[in-house]
């Protein structure tokens, strides 16, 4: 209230039709329809009215709401009182659930799921579409990748936190986290999103050289430390590196001399970078050795060679 005459004085506030003359007007808004049944001239104090909120419910539909306000003691000379209404409207959006998929990169061993992951706390075997769960906005959300894991390809999958190629998570192809475990709330953009743990093959490459008419046996390096080949499988995360070295050596009097690895290179060391288990082959050129086999000629150029 901005003026009035009576500070004891009290009002009512109304839902009105809005429509009418304004004797009509008048008289509904002194209808039974009550928002504010009493408030005093002098308050200062806001007013929580559940009728008003129902009312503004009620009217959402058209989008209008009439208000009247009429005072208590109408017929009273000092009644009079300048009026002004505000509505101050606190909206509560409620909470609305998300779809999420969480999936991991491989289709496991026996090629009927994608594994296993752990999802707020507990292990779920994600199917081949991915596993897919409601979640609330605003809620927090806990995914856990399961290392090791075996897929279908014979590979055994990690998770793996090496400086080249490490595991991560991603989102619809977009990187969102390096750990093992990802923890985050869920937010409205959430929605239809698919959630990857990018867990790493671990591949078994070996070596060996390859002597024309003598096999593929001999001595090679692998990370500078000599092998008898072939060698052993190496165990090398997906796309780390691991290095050969091809050596010049004589095989019952043979000569070998490095030629070119199996992709082509001419380096006779060589860094490799495998995405898969295979062997790694080194080819020599040969030709017989004149070592040790006292062969001699006289001082004199032209003289034949003595056996």
């Amino acid at each position: 209230m901005n003026q009035y005459q009576c500070s004891t004085c009290s009002l009512k506030v109304t839902k009105t039709t809005g429509q009418g003359s304004y004797g009509q007007l008048w008289a509904n808004i002194s209808n039974t329809n009550t928002i504010v049944s009493s408030y005093r001239y002098d308050s200062s104090t806001p007013v929580i009215s559940a009728a008003l909120k129902d009312a503004i419910i009620a009217a959402l539909s058209s989008g209008t709401l009439y208000l009247g306000s009429l005072s208590l003691v109408e017929g009273a000379n000092n009644s009079y009182a300048s009026l002004e209404l505000r509505l101050i409207v606190d909206y509560t959006v409620p909470p609305s659930n998300v779809s999420i998929t969480a999936d991991n990169n491989f289709t496991a061993a026996g090629g009927s799921n994608h594994g296993t992951m752990v999802i707020d706390g507990v292990n779920q075997t994600i199917p081949l579409t991915g596993y897919t769960f409601s979640k609330t906005v605003g809620q927090n959300l806990t995914l856990s990748a399961n290392s090791p894991q075996n897929d279908n390809q014979g590979y055994q999958r990690i998770w793996h936190t090496g400086a080249t190629n490490p595991s991560n998570w991603t989102r619809n192809g977009e990187f969102r986290w390096s750990n093992q475990t990802y923890s985050f709330t869920v937010a409205a953009d959430d929605n239809g999103k698919r959630y990857v743990a990018n867990l790493r093959k671990i591949c078994k490459p070996n070596f060996q050289n390859s002597f024309v008419g003598a096999g593929n046996g001999g001595v090679i390096k692998v990370n500078n430390t000599p092998y008898i080949s072939p060698t052993i499988q190496f165990n090398v995360i997906e796309l780390n590196s691991i290095s050969g070295t091809a050596l010049y050596q004589v095989i019952n009097g043979i000569e070998y001399t490095f030629f070119q690895w199996s992709d082509g290179s001419t380096n006779a060391t060589k860094t490799f970078n495998p995405s898969s288990t295979q062997t790694y082959t080194a080819y020599f050129t040969s030709k017989p050795s004149t070592a040790n086999r006292n062969l001699h000629t006289g001082t004199n150029y032209g003289q034949p060679i003595v056996l």
